[in-house]
């Protein structure tokens, strides 16, 4: 669905909060970001609205003040990764100090997201200048890496049920809340999703589902899903 996004024109004293947001993200001082918020952006996008596809050269990167989105990799022969990301975070991250063009990607939000833009080559010459920057941007890509690697596991998984109880376990440690004894997956769990997610068929997604919810894993409130760890 490719709708206009929506600019939002924020108070001095609300943008200057999302600044602080972003300075926390790359763990540094919002002094060293505020005396380039006239190249900051802050928008809008509501949910199912594509945010930004990669056919065209990537000029700017994206961070998640709130919500919650969804990335789609394909290669040329129509293989499919899916990612989820929430708040707070900046993508693509792959594209950063890369100029050869990536395999298609198209990134689309899950709920209603407010997102900060500021120019690709503007967050290439802060990492440039301030270690600290570029130190957890690259901590944050590691972290990346290893939930991808623990999906690629997971959908090597012997059984139908271990693999949806492994990427839910995935999803509730990457974008779950923690509330102690079980998780919280707020707004966007669907069994299609969960489908799409496993590369299992709708019928037998459904079918485990219903499973773990009689042996009490998950209580599901409509798109609000509470796991049990």
């Amino acid at each position: 669905m490719y709708e206009e996004n929506i600019y939002i024109k924020n108070s001095e004293y609300e943008f200057d909060n999302n600044l602080k947001q972003l300075a926390s993200y790359l763990n540094i001082p919002v002094s060293i970001v505020r005396p380039y918020k006239e190249d900051l952006t802050l928008y809008q996008y509501k949910k199912g609205q594509v945010i930004y596809h990669s056919t065209d050269q990537i000029k700017f990167v994206y961070f998640l003040v709130n919500g919650c989105i969804l990335h789609e990799s394909s290669n040329i022969t129509g293989d499919n990764y899916l990612r989820l990301s929430k708040d707070e975070n900046i993508f693509p991250m792959n594209f950063i100090f890369y100029e050869t063009p990536a395999p298609y990607e198209i990134c689309t939000a899950l709920t209603d997201c407010k997102i900060l833009t500021l120019p690709k080559d503007l967050l290439e010459y802060l990492c440039r200048k301030h270690n600290e920057i570029f130190e957890s941007l690259f901590k944050k890509l590691n972290e990346t890496i290893q939930f991808q690697v623990e999906y690629i596991m997971a959908l090597r998984a012997n059984s139908a049920k271990e693999r949806i109880e492994r990427i839910l376990q995935i999803l509730c440690l990457s974008i779950g809340d923690d509330n102690g004894e079980f998780y919280e997956l707020k707004q966007i769990m669907t069994v299609q999703l969960i489908s799409n997610l496993s590369g299992l068929n709708r019928k037998t997604t459904g079918e485990i589902i219903r499973e773990l919810k009689i042996e009490n894993i998950i209580y599901q409130d409509k798109r609000n899903w509470i796991i049990k760890k």
